[in-house]
């Protein structure tokens, strides 16, 4: 170490460039950097450890942020594509790429390399990124603008001065892609995501309501029509003609889609909507699609409040034939928290049920999740310890598999008397606008 400090400082003396530290890594090339972004091969590629690997070789995240927007004019739009993703995993920390990504979202030829521009610089700027929207809601794409809108959106009031815009996008023509999952792909109509913006803009947005009306009644899309009826509720506290309207599709639209949008509609207007949950409870019941039932789950603690009818129903569709449902059913129990403690029993009788099956046999997977330990999950969120703890223990001593018993073990060390934060078997798989699996997306 003395020759290495010896020797910088003699090189100091006589002008020359100090030898570089043999404890500092080299620069990457750029032909490193590619491989980082983009590698020949994916098979057993760990993007996250490949990325943290180069940052080590920058003195600072900000200097390899610098790096990386001189390939935002690289020829693969793959790799343009990759480091926008990047710029918007770093948000704050890559404010000095605004300029770059603003020229990209301008210029770049490729739609997809423009909309991770609009991404990129919603989440480095927040609200202070609104003045890049405004370019973006023209771009010829309707992938860009569907974006934008979504960008805006999430605004909230804050973006009110573009509810001209909106309005003229009411009647934008174009479809946009959009993935409920990796293997459910669909698309949607532009104006789908502008009446929503409309909505969540607020009170400001109220010129619009004329339209809004208009696209309820006729817009030749369900959705559509649904979004603008909730939409119509958000700006207009007196209206009562888009519950209605809600109210009827949810009940005789033909298609199961269609009822199930419309619940999810009723769902979003929470207490607005409370006159539907008789309608709820009824579908609970008979609706022959499994997907309208766990709309139903989903929706009737948001619109009817925690109540013991709530409760009541939710225990109701415990035994219901689907999963799905009974999964949705232990989610919404558990969301409720100790207000639907008289559902333990029901609980630990699902419970068991599930436990008994042969563990080659049991369909255990509701969208990708275990509903035993859901079931585990609930019981932990909606019983006092004293009540609960010997059941999950008896459920431990049943669990026949050693990653079940893990999983189980691990609620119990999670969970903690008096505690407000709710267990879940499931983390994070409903939105507040997009339950995961279901229909949605960003908006």
């Amino acid at each position: 170490m003395k020759t290495v400090v010896a020797s910088m400082v003699l090189c100091a003396a006589l002008g020359a460039t100090p030898p570089k530290s043999p404890l500092t890594p080299p620069a990457p090339s750029d032909d490193e950097i590619r491989e980082m972004l983009v590698p020949e091969s994916s098979w057993g590629y760990d993007f996250q450890a490949a990325r943290r690997a180069m940052e080590k070789r920058f003195a600072s995240r900000q200097a390899f942020v610098k790096r990386l927007v001189s390939f935002l004019g690289d020829d693969s739009e793959k790799v343009r594509r990759e480091v926008l993703e990047l710029l918007t995993d770093y948000r704050a920390d890559a404010a000095s790429a605004v300029p770059a990504v603003a020229a990209t979202l301008q210029k770049d030829r490729d739609v997809w390399v423009r909309v991770r521009a609009v991404w990129a610089l919603h989440a480095i700027l927040g609200k202070d990124g609104l003045k890049y929207q405004s370019l973006a809601l023209k771009d010829s794409s309707p992938d860009v603008r569907a974006a934008a809108i979504q960008a805006v959106a999430s605004q909230g009031a804050s973006a009110a001065w573009f509810v001209p815009d909106l309005q003229r996008l009411l009647s934008d023509k174009g479809d946009y892609y959009y993935s409920i999952s990796i293997d459910m792909m669909g698309s949607r109509p532009v104006r789908y995501g502008a009446v929503i913006a409309l909505g969540k803009i607020g009170q400001k947005a109220r010129v619009a309501l004329p339209q809004l009306r208009k696209m309820m009644a006729d817009d030749p899309h369900t959705e559509v029509r649904v979004e603008a009826a909730v939409a119509i509720a958000r700006l207009d506290e007196k209206d009562t003609s888009s519950v209605r309207y809600l109210m009827k599709q949810a009940k005789n639209a033909p298609s199961k889609h269609a009822r199930f949008d419309a619940i999810w509609g009723l769902n979003k207007l929470e207490g607005r909507a409370k006159a539907s949950a008789p309608l709820l409870k009824r579908l609970l019941k008979t609706d022959p699609s499994d997907f309208v039932r766990s709309a139903a789950v989903m929706a009737l603690p948001e619109v009817n409040g925690p109540g013991q009818d709530t409760v009541d129903a939710l225990i109701g569709a415990l035994n219901d034939a689907e999963l799905e449902v009974q999964c949705d059913a232990l989610e919404g129990l558990a969301e409720l928290g100790p207000r639907a403690a008289s559902a333990v029993p029901a609980v630990k009788r699902a419970l068991d049920a599930y436990l008994a099956v042969p563990e080659d046999d049991i369909a255990w997977a509701v969208m990708g999740n275990d509903i035993r330990v859901q079931a585990v999950a609930t019981l932990l969120a909606i019983g006092k310890p004293k009540m609960v703890t010997p059941i999950v223990d008896e459920a431990l001593h049943k669990a026949k598999t050693r990653q079940l018993r893990s999983k189980i073990q691990q609620l119990l060390k999670d969970d903690r008397p008096g505690d407000s934060r709710k267990p879940s078997g499931n983390s994070g798989e409903k939105q507040a606008d997009n339950p995961a699996g279901r229909s949605g997306d960003q908006n």
